[in-house]
């Protein structure tokens, strides 16, 4: 759509792309306080909103008198619930799609929960990436933030509803996230983490002049149908030199790319850890990377021998379709 939509556009919008261009300026206040968005949902505007517009959940809005975001509301998309059959594909799928067909795929499961919202795990399946199928409740645990069983028994006694670890349900919250956790270890979907160290002392001390790149394998290569989660980076000492140089880390195949995931600063100054790596192209959740040998690599703006300090740690997390 290459066209600003009219104001007779905005009960109905498409797509979050769609709704991006609706022009705000044309529209008298408050009539645009609540669209539909397709698939996605209902939206709302939220002037003086200054969340990170990520095109899903938060939209820019065009135009916005004092300026503000539209924000998806997170109660879901009417209908969901009784959706038997999803279909998600993490490389060519679209989270503006319907999802009911190969054609019209997901791009993440995060997005089936997303639709719906605070509704029960309904008894639906999921074709993912052209496997399965596999039921929505197996998902549930990959499909959203870690969740330590103190949580779980958190938010059961505060009688929060699963929604308080990410888990649309109702009733006994507990016992929901118990059978999804074996759910999806049943499926063979179990989270494996692998991890990889490097260290100023005995990695990067004797290395020869000249050199400012290090790569060091995480483990050895992959199972056959192991399909990547996430890459994140804890126990940093900052990276240093007399100088101060820079030092930045990726995650990628035996060649070394950033598939996985993009350069993350570990120089001296950072903080936040532990924190995962931006995705590469090859690091949306789900990707298929069987077989692969997976790599770490620090490169620097200085020969990495001149570093005085620095460690860190990176975990790499992935599951092995059965």
């Amino acid at each position: 759509m290459a066209t600003t939509l009219t104001p007779a556009s905005v009960a109905y919008i498409d797509t979050p792309a769609d709704l991006e261009l609706v022009d705000l300026s044309l529209i008298p206040p408050g009539q645009y306080d609540l669209v539909r968005v397709g698939y996605t949902g209902l939206w709302h505007y939220r002037g003086g909103e200054t969340a990170t517009v990520d095109h899903i959940t938060v939209a820019t809005a065009l135009n916005a008198p004092g300026g503000g975001r539209w924000v998806r509301d997170p109660t879901g998309t009417p209908g969901a619930e009784t959706v038997a059959m999803w279909y998600v594909t993490t490389a060519s799928g679209s989270d503006a799609a319907d999802g009911l067909a190969s054609g019209t795929a997901l791009a993440t499961v995060a997005e089936v929960f997303r639709r719906l919202g605070s509704r029960p795990i309904p008894t639906a399946n999921v074709v993912l990436n052209g496997a399965g199928p596999v039921t929505l409740l197996s998902l549930a645990v990959v499909a959203t933030a870690p969740v330590t069983l103190p949580e779980m028994l958190a938010s059961h006694a505060a009688n929060q509803g699963a929604s308080r670890i990410g888990v649309a349900a109702t009733g006994n919250d507990l016992e929901t996230a118990l059978s999804a956790v074996k759910a999806t270890a049943d499926a063979g979907l179990g989270v494996v983490k692998r991890t990889v160290t490097i260290t100023q002392a005995a990695d990067l001390a004797g290395l020869g002049a000249g050199v400012m790149t290090f790569d060091k394998n995480v483990g050895i290569a992959l199972p056959a149908n192991a399909r990547v989660m996430e890459a994140t980076a804890e126990g940093v000492t900052d990276f240093d030199d007399a100088t101060h140089g820079t030092f930045a880390l990726t995650v990628g195949t035996s060649a070394c790319g950033t598939q996985i995931g993009t350069s993350l600063n570990v120089a001296a100054g950072q903080t936040g850890f532990p924190k995962p790596f931006a995705n590469g192209a090859g690091g949306f959740q789900f990707c298929p990377q069987g077989t692969a040998q997976l790599t770490v690599r620090l490169t620097s703006s200085v020969d990495l021998n001149t570093a005085t300090a620095g460690a860190v740690t990176v975990n790499v997390f992935y599951i092995v379709l059965a």
